[in-house]
């Protein structure tokens, strides 16, 4: 009988794990700046907003297969089973990329904040009344958590010219401050009306 070292191959697994995780979210901006939590108990996951309202989105899965064939084993090296698994979470990635976009496009939709410009073009006046239709919260020196803007190459070439002249237009400047110092006050009144649990 061969030896066995189960506390060996646990610790590679997770090291393997945790480098393939890495690996794969630093390719990801979007879904590596999303905090993940361990939900430890319950059925699905309940959003109750400020106003009251609430979301019952459920659970959604995603799967992979991570797949060794038996012609493999005696040749595969540690860096091609490291990839084995980087490819294995991308595809889960990638579904939970698309689950999360979904599930966005409902919450928008079944709430009015979107904005369909029918085929206009972007411009600061359609940014502003975006910024307008969201909360925004703010860090401890009152600083504004800005959303993330996510888009396609061709949109991201478009837009960003725009935003960066804005920056320099007064008009423009006055007006995004207007924007801010109202969303400020009302993150300060969601948050001085929170309960806390306790």
């Amino acid at each position: 009988m061969l030896p066995d070292f189960p506390v060996l191959k646990q610790k590679l697994f997770h090291l393997l794990m945790l480098g393939a995780k890495l690996e794969t979210l630093s390719h990801d901006p979007v879904l590596s700046s999303i905090g993940r939590t361990v939900m430890h108990e319950g059925n699905r996951p309940i959003l109750v907003r400020h106003d009251g309202s609430i979301h019952d989105e459920g659970l959604t899965t995603a799967t992979a297969t991570f797949e060794i064939k038996i012609e493999e084993v005696e040749n595969i090296s540690l860096n091609d089973l490291f990839y084995k698994f980087c490819d294995t979470l991308n595809q889960i990635r990638e579904q939970e990329a698309k689950m999360m976009f979904n599930g966005i496009k409902e919450v928008t939709e079944s709430v009015g904040n979107v904005r369909n410009m029918k085929g206009e073009p972007f411009n600061m006046d359609v940014f502003f009344e975006m910024l307008e239709m969201i909360d925004i919260d703010f860090d401890q020196q009152g600083r504004p958590r800005l959303p993330t803007i996510v888009t396609g190459t061709e949109l991201f070439n478009t837009i960003k010219p725009i935003l960066e002249r804005s920056e320099s237009d007064p008009k423009y400047k006055q007006r995004f401050e207007e924007i801010i110092n109202r969303k400020r006050e009302e993150w300060r009144v969601r948050e001085s009306n929170r309960k806390l649990v306790g």
